[in-house]
């Protein structure tokens, strides 16, 4: 099969390999659809302690697919099966994992490999994070779960209420579907962001606003503006910082 294998910082080859074997309780998936998070391209350029530790390694984390081989003591899962995996699972023994903190997991099992046309699922994982695909759901949509999956967990705490204000800075991937959750939940969305495309986008998926930051050169004017557009001229009950950088803090 063909995988692609990451050597260190911007060196990245394809390479023909075998089709890996799998052990009890794993599963081997065929990818079909192999997503680019923006993890991904801050390990290619300049590599991640946590999510990489060693090269080489294979490299890909958002991903789906269809089950070619189950692994002895797999109860919930069959060949055939469409299915998605989260890049990680929680070993839910250590002290942050019993506190209920299992995104601080002293244990976490990683997976990478799914820029490959087959990746084993490792035991962990199949048992905690592996999920049947609905026939309804495209490959391209599932492999989105990570990133959607963080968005609802952002929508969840924030407690809206119908008709509130959420302003959202940043326009990417992640700030576009917050875009859209926010306003499946009844919030008034103003979308605060760069390039035509975007701003155009962010209307489509509810934006019931969009301030453009390229014509706003004063960030105390950007908040004036956004402010304009609130109930009442109050501002905005809830704000999601969606860029990634310290400056739009």
């Amino acid at each position: 099969m063909k995988c692609a294998m990451l050597y260190g910082p911007g060196k990245l080859k394809i390479e023909e390999v075998e089709i890996p074997s799998i052990k009890k309780g794993e599963v081997l998936v065929e990818v079909r659809a192999a997503l680019t998070c923006g993890t991904d391209i801050k390990t290619y350029i300049r590599g991640h302690p946590v999510l990489i530790r060693s090269y080489p390694s294979p490299f890909g984390h958002e991903f789906s697919g269809v089950i070619s081989q189950v692994g002895t003591g797999v109860k919930r899962f069959t060949k055939g099966m469409k299915v998605v995996a989260a890049n990680s699972a929680p070993c839910g023994q250590c002290y942050f994992c019993k506190k209920g903190y299992v995104n601080l997991c002293e244990d976490l099992r990683l997976l990478n490999g799914a820029y490959a046309q087959y990746i084993v699922i490792p035991e962990r994982i199949v048992n905690k994070n592996l999920l049947e695909i609905p026939d309804y759901v495209s490959f391209e949509d599932a492999a989105l779960s990570e990133p959607i999956a963080c968005c609802l967990n952002a929508v969840c705490q924030s407690d809206i209420s119908l008709g509130d204000t959420v302003a959202i800075i940043g326009l990417g991937p992640i700030g576009l579907i917050l875009t859209h959750l926010y306003h499946l939940n009844g919030a008034k969305v103003i979308a605060c962001g760069k390039g035509e495309k975007r701003l155009e986008l962010s209307k489509i998926l509810g934006a019931s606003f969009t301030v453009d930051a390229e014509e706003i050169h004063d960030e105390t004017e950007e908040i004036k503006a956004a402010k304009k557009l609130s109930n009442n001229g109050r501002g905005a009950d809830i704000v999601v910082e969606a860029v990634g950088k310290p400056d739009t803090w």
